[in-house]
């Protein structure tokens, strides 16, 4: 039985009323320095997404930088799929959006990843990326979320370095090689790790619970020299409760005072309509 009549062809109405695309494909820009997802997300392969990072250094610094999440109970990872809304316009172009009503299907909660990026001086800049969490279930929930990258400096996949740097508030790493560096910073993580390209993405893609484990830095040319990191935060939000999960990185830059970024970015249409998506799928029999 519907407990709300007529729902449905309000939420398509809604649907027609604020049309994005549905690709997670799309890039941002501030001067002369871009961020951007280049691969739809439903033909990426290993369940992460290409991404470019350029005009903040020589070449294309960035080849993957995704997101994937664990709910209590579930025996693997798994990788936000396809978004239900995207924006790359906000800001004038330099801010843009990517909503989840559901990317667990089982109603538990809700995501939008909100990304921009800042020229600091020209050849140099800085990306955030916040994704943030909605307990849009009954009860208290329980989830890990892991942020995965796979930085290129100078536009090649070999010759990296790293070294854990101190910083109070959030896991940093200080990526360089004979081009370009990078800082890549997890605020408020609980774990990282570094390993040579494949090797941390398989354990995030396989069939089996992964943990992160706080190895990999230093890493030296001799590691391998393609590097790969990622965060991992653990977290328990009450019902209707929302969790920001910060990360930044940049090139031939320091990085920038988190309160100075502009992510996640509100989106009043969007989330009416996510609402009332919301209501419509309530009841949804859980995954696992």
């Amino acid at each position: 039985m519907n407990s709300f009549p007529g729902l449905k062809t309000l939420v398509l109405a809604l649907s027609v009323a604020c049309p994005l695309p549905a690709l997670a494909i799309g890039s941002v820009t501030n001067g002369g320095v871009t961020f951007g997802y280049t691969q739809d997300f439903g033909t990426s392969r290993g369940n992460t997404v290409n991404a470019d990072f350029t005009g903040a250094a020589a070449g294309d610094q960035l080849y993957e930088s995704w997101w994937f999440f664990r709910v209590q109970g579930d025996r693997q990872e798994f990788a936000f799929g396809t978004p239900d809304f995207e924006d790359y316009t906000l800001h004038g172009g330099s801010v843009g959006r990517l909503d989840w009503l559901d990317p667990s299907g089982t109603g538990d909660f809700s995501a939008r990843l909100g990304f921009e990026v800042r020229e600091t001086a020209p050849n140099q800049g800085v990306v955030f990326q916040n994704l943030q969490i909605t307990n849009t279930g009954l009860t208290d929930l329980t989830i890990d979320i892991f942020h995965y990258s796979d930085l290129d400096l100078g536009g090649s996949f070999g010759d990296d370095e790293a070294v854990l740097v101190s910083n109070p508030n959030a896991i940093e790493l200080a990526l360089s090689d004979s081009s370009a560096m990078a800082p890549l910073v997890g605020y408020q993580a609980d774990h990282y790790q570094a390993t040579t390209w494949r090797s941390l993405l398989n354990d995030l893609t396989d069939r089996n619970v992964d943990d992160l484990d706080d190895t990999g830095a230093p890493f030296a040319v001799g590691s391998g020299g393609d590097f790969t990191g990622a965060f991992q935060w653990t977290r328990t939000l009450g019902v209707g409760a929302t969790q920001n999960f910060l990360v930044q990185f940049g090139s031939d830059t320091a990085p920038l005072d988190p309160s100075m970024s502009l992510v996640p970015e509100p989106g009043p249409g969007v989330l009416a309509a996510l609402g009332l998506m919301g209501l419509a799928s309530y009841g949804r029999k859980p995954r696992r």
